[in-house]
């Protein structure tokens, strides 16, 4: 299915997408999820639209979202598919992913010195740096966006909190101890 030249795809698809329920739901999200052809993501989302695959097409998604060792360019890809399907149970899910710490190490080599005199030199160690900072998920503000009926709060978690809290939260509490 991977190879563009071998055309088989265009002969498995099809059979894919007639096989019974969301027995081949797994394959979908795999290449949804993993392919580098276009054609065969478009061809996969459209399958998981299906009434019988959505729910477990949005729990495979979300899950990536969820997993916090999951790569920030996977938490991307999934934060896409997620647009797709306009699930506002995907809400929560995609506030607390908006943002990741991530650790970039750099390491510098070790230089080699030499006294012009002939006499030696010296080498020194590699030094690695690690730089800690943030990657904000733009697919996945994407798809919050979608969903948030014309809130927008950029990368702000705690206000996107309280904007759900506020949305969702049932407004009909008493408080009064005399009834």
């Amino acid at each position: 299915l991977e190879n563009p030249n071998h055309g088989q795809a265009g002969v498995f698809m099809p059979i894919l997408a007639r096989m019974p329920g969301n027995s081949a739901s797994y394959v979908f999200v795999h290449l949804a999820m993993n392919s580098k052809n276009i054609e065969l993501v478009r061809v996969s989302l459209e399958q998981l639209s299906r009434d019988q695959s959505k729910e477990f097409a949005m729990n495979a998604f979300l899950s990536v979202i969820r997993n916090p060792k999951s790569l920030p360019e996977t938490v991307d890809r999934a934060g896409t598919h997620v647009q797709s399907f306009l699930d506002k149970v995907a809400i929560p899910d995609l506030i607390e992913r908006l943002i990741t710490k991530v650790t970039r190490t750099t390491t510098i080599p070790g230089e080699n010195t030499f006294n012009k005199d002939g006499s030696g030199g010296g080498i020194s160690t590699p030094r690695t740096l690690k730089e800690e900072g943030n990657y904000n998920h733009q697919p996945v503000l994407a798809a919050l966006l979608e969903l948030a009926d014309g809130a927008n709060f950029n990368f702000d978690i705690p206000q996107w909190r309280i904007w759900y809290a506020n949305t969702y939260s049932k407004s009909n509490l008493n408080l009064r101890r005399d009834e």
